[in-house]
């Protein structure tokens, strides 16, 4: 399958911008013995892309030791410069060490979208907003906050994402907007999974804002047997780049040409 290194967005961009390569993956599921692999994953990368996103479930279980073993692979892409962006999955906030996890990350270098901190602005052209996303489900089969307090209580997470999401968007005021998640905001990235599970891989919701806020393009991953590409309602693409799908598709690390 082909990479889209089509210029998604060029038509915006200024017309003396120099090129951006974004690489984008997402459910790497480092372990404690996965050094080999997560190096050889990165190696070079930074001849391929100046940004990196990284769309959640960086570790297995969440542990410390985990991440401590993702970043000593992924430090020399950070030492040439490339430039990494990433939030976290629900598998690593398994452990309750969410918070460590992301001073780690920080200390090292990467830039962590975390609850309202959450803009990152590159050269003054693209501008990303990240967010995890949550539960919700998708038409005609979106989940209510209906019943029970516990209920109330996944989609009052959502909705906050969602909220985050549109505030950061709008707040840019850059060509491009990235928007960047790990639950899926369409259907169309989940084909492939069982519908019974859609409510948990994603929510309708997380769509809203990236067609009233005009991003230019969505990265999520989360959905392990979904499928790689798809639209919004109103032709935002957005890429499902968990790692097994990126794996399907021929795709290990793909890059995307944004400007």
């Amino acid at each position: 399958m082909e990479s889209p290194s089509q210029s998604i967005g060029s038509a915006i961009a200024p017309a003396h911008s120099k090129p951006i390569r974004i690489a984008a993956i997402g459910d790497i599921h480092c372990t404690e013995r996965s050094f080999s692999q997560m190096k050889h994953l990165f190696s070079g990368v930074h001849e391929r892309a100046e940004v990196l996103i990284l769309c959640g479930d960086i570790t297995d279980n969440g542990r410390t030791t985990e991440m401590e073993v993702f970043l000593a692979a992924l430090k020399p892409a950070l030492q040439k410069g490339v430039v990494v962006l990433s939030v976290l999955g629900n598998h690593d906030f398994h452990s309750g060490k969410e918070r460590q996890l992301v001073q780690l990350m920080q200390e090292a270098g990467v830039r962590v979208f975390f609850g309202d901190d959450n803009l990152f602005v590159y050269n003054d052209q693209v501008g990303f907003v990240g967010v995890k996303g949550f539960w919700g489900g998708f038409n005609p089969n979106v989940i209510s906050a209906f019943g029970e307090e516990e209920g109330k209580a996944v989609m009052r997470e959502t909705a906050e994402d969602v909220r985050r999401m549109a505030k950061g968007l709008r707040s840019l005021n850059t060509p491009l907007k990235v928007a960047i998640m790990h639950y899926s905001p369409i259907k169309d990235t989940l084909k492939g999974e069982s519908p019974e599970l859609y409510g948990v891989l994603g929510a309708e919701w997380l769509a809203r804002p990236l067609d009233e806020e005009g991003a230019t393009v969505c990265f999520h991953g989360h959905s392990h047997r979904g499928s790689y590409n798809g639209l919004t309602r109103k032709g935002i693409p957005v890429y499902n780049v968990s790692a097994p799908v990126l794996r399907r598709a021929g795709l290990q690390l793909p890059s995307i040409h944004l400007v």
